[in-house]
Parts: C-alpha cells; sequence; structure tokens
C-alpha cells in the first residue's frame, strides 16, 4: 500500500500519472486531497493537511493491519507527510519516496516569505501549475506561509525515531525554481540521515517548470523513466 500526496495547490489528478506507474508493479495506491485556499490561519491550515495524511493512514492501515505501508510524496506532500510521522510516534511507514521535497528553498522563493505578512488581505500569487493539475489559479499567501511553517517547524526539530527509521529516497531536479537540491542534500547531512538523494541534470526534468516532477509530459521521457524507475525500486527493496 502506498499513500500518494500531492502538492501545493494541485488537483488529485496530478498524482495520477504515478499512481498508475505504481499500479503497474502492484501496488494499492491511497490519494491524499489536501485543500488550499480555505480562509483560516496559517497554522490551522497546515494542522488540516497533516490531518489529511493521518486519516489516510489509519484508512490504509485498517485495510492492510500486518502490511507495509509506504509513501509516494511530492513537494508540499513531502513535507505534510514527514511532519504527520514527527507528530504521531506510533505511526510507521516502512519507505518514503520523496519527489522535490521543499526542505530547502532557492533564495527567489524564500522571496514569498516576505510577501507572507500580507496573507491576512486574502492575497494570492499566480500558480506555475497547468490548469489540467492545479485547484485554482492562483495559490494563497496563507498557504504558502503554512508550507513554509511545515519546513521551519522540522527544521529546528529533533527529528523523531520513526522520521529516521524510515528508509528515504529523494529525487530533485537541478534547476528546480523553487526547491534548492543542494540544500536538501546539506539538509539531509545536518540531520545526520542516511537517505538517498538523486539530483536530475536540468535535461531530465523538461523544458518548463522543473519543479513538476509529476508525469512524461512535464519532464520528458528520459527524466520520467530514471523517476518512476527510482520510486519502483526504491519501494521494491526488500519487498515482501
Amino acid at each position: 500500500m502506498v499513500l500518494v500526496a500531492p502538492g501545493l495547490n494541485n488537483q488529485p489528478v496530478a498524482l495520477q500519472p504515478l499512481i498508475e506507474a505504481l499500479n503497474a508493479h502492484g501496488y494499492d495506491c491511497v490519494s491524499v486531497r489536501l485543500l488550499f485556499g480555505r480562509r483560516l490561519s496559517s497554522d490551522e491550515i497546515a494542522r488540516e493537511w497533516v490531518s489529511a495524511i493521518a486519516d489516510a493512514y489509519a484508512a490504509a492501515r485498517a485495510r492492510y493491519p500486518d502490511g507495509s505501508i509506504h509513501s509516494v510524496a511530492y513537494s508540499l506532500g513531502a513535507l505534510t507527510t514527514l511532519m504527520f510521522l514527527q507528530e504521531t510516534p506510533a505511526a510507521s511507514l516502512e519507505r518514503l519516496f520523496l519527489i522535490a521535497p521543499p526542505l530547502a528553498l532557492r533564495r527567489s522563493a524564500r522571496l514569498v516569505r516576505y510577501l507572507t505578512p500580507l496573507r491576512g488581505l486574502g492575497l494570492a500569487l499566480p500558480s506555475l501549475a497547468p490548469r489540467s493539475i492545479r485547484e485554482r489559479a492562483f495559490t494563497t499567501l496563507a498557504d504558502y506561509h503554512a508550507m513554509l511553517t511545515l519546513a521551519r517547524k522540522l527544521n529546528e526539530v529533533s527529528l523523531a525515531d520513526n522520521v529516521r527509521r524510515a528508509r528515504v529516497g529523494c529525487i530533485v531536479g537541478l534547476k528546480d525554481e523553487f526547491v534548492d537540491a543542494a540544500g536538501v542534500g546539506e539538509w539531509i547531512q545536518r540531520h545526520d540521515l542516511d537517505w538517498t538523494l538523486r539530483i536530475l541534470d536540468k535535461k531530465l526534468t523538461g523544458s518548463g517548470p522543473r519543479h513538476l516532477l509529476l508525469s512524461e509530459r512535464s519532464m520528458g521521457r528520459e527524466g520520467w523513466q530514471i523517476l518512476t524507475g527510482e520510486m519502483i525500486a526504491h519501494l521494491s527493496r526488500d519487498r515482501r
């Protein structure tokens, strides 16, 4: 069983190519739905996202009480999944495959942080995601602030044992507009984690927004084959 968690302002359909690749290799999947554009405080938004992971995990555990539960999580979904584990000591995800996790941001992306004090005005920024996979044309500053809050908390805490026990693979694009690939590597080292990190060269992440590591259409054939190949290999290692 694999919990598949989306990125910021993504519709569930954005995850379908990943789910189809997992299904083709015999994995049953639960697609996590995160809500965006809510008129809530950033802390409430973040708590709702973590609760969505918790609900999906509980449903998966009820169906597979003795089986392994894994996670494939993209962008915001990676932060939310890690925070769920951090806050739920009894939870156990055996293997995690994190795609473009925003554990470290590029300098240009960090500028969003300076705009977030305006979130109470209901302001939003245009979404870079294609219309076919985004929930809304604009991403609210409140949603951005909630995501940045999750990243900050994960950077400040001592990581829980169940986070450390999970076997984790990460993949990030070298020229990702949002995530700093080198910074992710430094984050992993700083927390003394035995995670595998693969950095994709810019030619393997498509000609469009390079944060969108979600499909062959957005990445190109070669990059997509590498991503899905590494995802399946990571989840299937020592598979029972």
